[in-house]
């Protein structure tokens, strides 16, 4: 079965600073601590953005709840499963 998961710019910044793993190694907990705490935290503003504008296009008129469920269908189908939420 093929992924045609999207990768957000937040996985991919945080998989180019981790994944070169003798860059890495030289972290300390404190610094990989702070680095998984903004992670989670831009996760979750780029996921917010995400579904705003996929809210707010003209062409896509609902009420507000179907709306809010359907962004986050489209999140969720698009980008969910390129990282570990």
């Amino acid at each position: 079965m093929t992924n045609n998961k999207k990768q957000t710019a937040v996985d991919y910044l945080l998989e180019t600073i981790c994944g070169d793993k003798s860059y890495y190694n030289r972290f300390t907990n404190d610094v990989i601590d702070y680095i998984n705490h903004a992670h989670e935290k831009a996760k979750a503003m780029e996921r917010e953005q995400i579904e705003e504008a996929f809210m707010d296009s003209s062409w896509f008129e609902h009420d507000d709840h179907s709306n809010e469920r359907i962004s986050t269908q489209y999140y969720n189908a698009t980008y969910k499963g390129s990282s570990n939420e």
